[in-house]
């Protein structure tokens, strides 16, 4: 703790008590600390997600509300120091959510050559799909695994999962930052203002494949179908100026499935193959490529 006292000092604040534990699990440690000027939150995280304290307050300094204040960082230890940013949102603004993202992501241009992120945009996710829909990442037949009957059904869909993947990649939107784990536990507001939590999975990518209200929504609350597109037309308006509405529905159809394999990504290429303990991780991908397939 005495790197977390320093810049605490530094801060002109002081510890009012013991850090309590928030989450502790392979991929990052979360303690909230109470200190004389309010909570703040310390992270830790491994080194192949070093790229978070990077990115962090890269995107607090330059982008309102895409994370949260940063007090301190240091790479080379995997540590943020964080400000409190508000709280979680159990039933958001839809619309005004899917608006402030598509700020953000837009927001974001500037940043990313000094960045250094992996691309994963959509001629990359494009040509992982014969690694992607393998048996052995599928887990055929090994227990949680796909059935050789679903391997089988979203193997044929791959011509059409290419294709959608082949208009992203030329439509007139730039690639922006992408989020790469993008969900409601990810948000908080205050007064109104949002602020997107956890940039671990930090990408190049297609700003529609990031940006799905399904994932956004009221915890554990269904969402009517028509209250999701009205969010998806008004993150698609702020995206007007660059193509007709109806060719950004399109698109955003098409990035609504891809999105699956984007983010099943995420898991297959930069948590399984660097945790410790591999069995915790081991088939957590497959929630994604399962919603790829017809009901």
């Amino acid at each position: 703790m005495a790197w977390l006292d320093a810049e605490l000092r530094v801060q002109g604040l002081t510890r009012t008590g013991e850090p309590t534990v928030l989450k502790h699990w392979q991929i990052s440690l979360l303690w909230r600390v109470p200190t004389s000027g309010g909570p703040v939150y310390l992270k830790a995280v491994p080194d192949f997600f070093a790229r978070e304290v990077r990115v962090t307050p890269a995107r607090a300094a330059g982008v309102p509300g895409a994370a949260p204040p940063v007090l301190a960082a240091d790479e080379g230890r995997g540590l943020l120091l964080l400000a409190d940013a508000g709280t979680d949102v159990d039933a958001p603004d839809l619309p005004a959510l899917l608006r402030h993202v598509a700020r953000v992501q837009r927001a974001s241009l500037p940043l990313l050559p000094a960045l250094g992120l992996e691309d994963r945009g959509p001629a990359q996710v494009r040509s992982r799909l014969a690694d992607l829909f393998s048996d052995e990442v599928l887990l055929v037949g090994e227990e949680g695994g796909l059935t050789p009957g679903e391997a089988g059904r979203l193997r044929a869909l791959r011509p059409e999962l290419e294709a959608a993947l082949t208009r992203l990649e030329a439509s007139p939107l730039p690639l922006t930052l992408g989020h790469g784990d993008l969900h409601g536990g990810n948000v908080v507001e205050r007064a109104g203002e949002f602020t997107l939590l956890d940039w671990s999975d930090a990408c190049v990518t297609h700003p529609f494949l990031d940006a799905n209200a399904a994932y956004l929504t009221a915890h554990g609350t269904p969402t009517p179908p028509e209250d999701i597109a009205a969010a998806h037309d008004a993150y698609l308006s702020e995206w007007a100026d660059l193509a007709p509405l109806d060719d950004l529905r399109g698109l955003h159809a098409d990035a609504l499935r891809a999105g699956e394999l984007f983010r099943a990504l995420g898991y297959v290429d930069n948590i399984q193959p660097h945790v410790e303990d591999p069995q915790e991780w081991r088939g957590a991908h497959l929630e994604h490529l399962r919603k790829v397939l017809p009901e």
